[in-house]
């Protein structure tokens, strides 16, 4: 499976979120981010990554 490009890229900072998802194991499917994270992201990124 190859991830799209926002799905790849982190909100907050632009760089690569180093996801794995649907390859292998991957952090994104055991992280939990406290809510004042999340209300950092813009907008217009919010619901854009594959769990969110």
């Amino acid at each position: 499976m190859s991830l799209k490009q926002p799905e790849i890229i982190c909100p907050l900072c632009g760089q690569d979120n180093n996801c794995k998802h649907g390859q292998k194991e991957c952090w994104c499917n055991t992280v939990t981010f406290p809510k004042h994270i999340l209300d950092m992201v813009p907008d217009d990124k919010k619901k854009k990554g594959l769990h969110m």
